[in-house]
C-alpha cells in the first residue's frame, strides 16, 4: 500500500471516528512503518496523536483499529506527502509524492 492511499483516511474505533491519517512514522532502525500519525480534526495539517500499526484491524475506505491507545513515537522518521526534499548538499529535489 502506498502512503497516498492511506493519507486522509478516517480512523475508526468501533463505529466512532477518532481522527484522520496524515502520515506515517518509520522506524530508524529497520525502516518499517511503525505508526500512523493522525489528527483529531479532518481540517488539521499537524498530527496530534499517533497509533501503532499493530492496532490496525482492517483498511478499506477507512482505517479500522482494534483499540485506541495513542502513542508518542520514538526514534522514527515522520513522513508526510507534499513536503520538500533536499539532497545532503542542500539542493532542492522536489516534493514527497508517495512512499
Amino acid at each position: 500500500m502506498f502512503l497516498s492511499e492511506l493519507t486522509d483516511k478516517i480512523i475508526l474505533s468501533g463505529k466512532t471516528p477518532k481522527g484522520v491519517c496524515l502520515g506515517v512514522g518509520v522506524s530508524l532502525k529497520n525502516f518499517s512503518v511503525k505508526y500512523l500519525l493522525c489528527a483529531s480534526s479532518p481540517t488539521s495539517t499537524v498530527p496530534d496523536f499517533a497509533i501503532s500499526v499493530a492496532a490496525i484491524e482492517h483498511i478499506d475506505e477507512n482505517v479500522r483499529i482494534s483499540k485506541l491507545r495513542p502513542l508518542i513515537p520514538k526514534n522514527c522518521a515522520r513522513i508526510f506527502l507534499g513536503k520538500p526534499v533536499y539532497a545532503f548538499d542542500g539542493i532542492y529535489l522536489g516534493k514527497v509524492v508517495d512512499l
